[in-house]
């Protein structure tokens, strides 16, 4: 099962929207991990799939994920901010900067899930739903199932376990999700 399918969009589209990234984060003060929801760069992409892919929902948010070197991401999978929270199915994955050595790697086993929480400064909770793996060993890892450096825009399976792995650069990346939440497999057959 393929967790990833790199996108072919145009150039000239994919620099609009780094750019204007780019510029939004001018702005922003960063700690060791921020999230970030970012207007234009929603707005621009979503006006560009409403044009070529009117088969596809509209577009709900786009969020900044900005790391620092070192940072060790947990496995978890992706959700809303919903009470309970929702799990999300697929995203499209924009690298703005150092996102050329580090690989997005998607993992089996059994596990439970719990809900977690992340404040940023901006005052705005985000949740993810983490993941606690029924192997009682503390060091268990488990398999990788298929992984992908995101070095060019790329649609994401995100409610299979996931995490980056760690780079010694500072990584910034902008997702986006879609307002029906539809399944990898739907989205990636528009895209084709």
């Amino acid at each position: 099962m393929t967790l990833y399918k790199k996108l072919n969009l145009p150039d000239s589209l994919i620099n609009e929207i780094k750019n204007c990234a780019l510029a939004e984060m001018q702005d922003m003060q960063f700690g060791a991990m921020q999230l970030y929801f970012l207007k234009k760069p929603q707005y621009i992409l979503g006006r560009y799939l409403k044009e070529n892919y009117p088969d596809l929902p509209s577009l709900y948010n786009c969020i900044l994920f900005r790391r620092h070197g070192g940072y060790q991401q947990p496995i978890h999978l992706d959700c809303n901010n919903d009470d309970p929270p929702q799990g999300i199915k697929c995203a499209i994955n924009i690298p703005l900067l150092n996102c050329d050595d580090s690989y997005m790697e998607w993992y089996t086993g059994d596990y439970e899930i719990s809900v977690a929480s992340v404040k940023g400064r901006d005052g705005i909770v985000r949740k993810h739903l983490e993941l606690i793996w029924s192997d009682d060993d503390e060091d268990y890892m488990p398999d990788v199932a298929d992984r992908v450096i995101i070095d060019t825009p790329t649609l994401v399976a995100v409610n299979q376990p996931h995490a980056v792995t760690v780079t010694d650069r500072t990584r910034c990346l902008i997702t986006f999700r879609f307002a029906t939440n539809p399944d990898f497999e739907q989205v990636a057959k528009v895209l084709n």
